[in-house]
């Protein structure tokens, strides 16, 4: 009953967002042009600036094309460090946009505690088991100690999920400081050790764990190990937007959909490029590092309404 619940929310929250699109759009800035012919032309501009707040990482780089580093300056972008705060923010309700893992956004909005709409799933797993122990398999994992960062989070759910469906129990760990961060650590004091870890972080922690200790890192995608027992991708990230907002500035909004889904074409197509507005953003690895890491981030755009069977 439980899991029924929870996808008929998820349903309802991306219905009510598709209903927004017909409504009138309160403009900032007003001016008139007349013709030769005497015909008054009226112009309309919306001078409306998108406040926005997303975790680092993937969800960034996914939403980078949309963004400029003065939007970080101003004020309207805000890149959230510790993301154990993001019900925080959906419950102030005062941000247009709020890039969020999935399971977040929608259970505070199942809970009546946030009115944030599901629009568009960006990011499809980018987590993986990870050691440099010598012929390092899943079964290695069977049994033994792991460690995680996010606890309680959908990456440590789908992760759980995999091992169980797998056959392997393990004994999970969490740093002291809870976040993928600490995961490189752990490797480069240790790459015999057994964790979950993330990009863009995997492909640093790759480089650093063979300059200092030469020993190569074995990963396994989870999204790919998910999506071979369930037959269905792993939506991660996605975009949340306020829905009093959007109907006042819709095209602002679509503005902003647009550039993120063409963001995500490119991570594909013209992945430098991507990497380096990333990282101009403030992703903090350099270009070069995210050319190499944005391929396993599990960047797609996909509008809810056409995620439904995933979500």
């Amino acid at each position: 009953m439980k899991k029924i619940k929870i996808m008929f929310g998820l349903g309802v929250s991306i219905l009510a967002l598709s209903a927004c699109g017909n409504q009138n759009n309160n403009t900032t800035s007003v001016s008139s042009q007349v013709t030769s012919n005497n015909v008054t032309t009226t112009t309309t501009e919306d001078n409306y600036e998108l406040k926005i707040s997303t975790p680092n990482g993937a969800p960034l780089i996914a939403i980078s094309g949309a963004v400029e580093a003065s939007d970080v300056t101003d004020g309207n972008l805000k890149i959230v460090s510790d993301t154990t705060t993001l019900p925080s923010i959906f419950q102030a309700g005062t941000e247009d946009i709020i890039v969020a893992p999935v399971n977040v956004g929608t259970k505070l909005y199942n809970a009546n505690l946030s009115s944030y709409k599901l629009a568009s799933v960006i990011t499809w797993g980018n987590t993986y088991f990870t050691s440099g122990k010598e012929n390092f398999t899943l079964n290695d994992l069977d049994g033994k100690d792991v460690t995680f960062f996010g606890k309680n989070s959908i990456n440590v759910g789908i992760a759980e999920y995999v091992l169980n469906k797998k056959g392997i129990t393990v004994n999970a760990k969490y740093p002291d400081v809870d976040a993928v961060a600490s995961i490189k650590t752990v490797l480069e004091n240790n790459p015999d050790e057994m964790v979950m870890i993330a990009e863009p972080v995997l492909t640093v922690t790759k480089t650093s764990v063979k300059n200092s200790k030469d020993v190569t890192l074995t990963s396994y995608s989870i999204s790919e190990l998910y999506k071979e027992i369930t037959n269905h991708e792993y939506p991660q990230a996605a975009i949340f937007v306020n829905p009093n907002t959007y109907e006042e500035h819709k095209n602002k909004f679509d503005e902003f959909f647009n550039a993120v889904e063409a963001t995500c074409g490119d991570a594909k197509n013209n992945t430098e490029a991507v990497a380096t507005k990333a990282n101009s953003i403030g992703v903090p690895q350099p270009a070069q590092v995210l050319t190499k890491a944005i391929p396993g981030c599990g960047i797609k755009y996909v509008k809810a309404s056409d995620a439904k069977s995933d979500l």
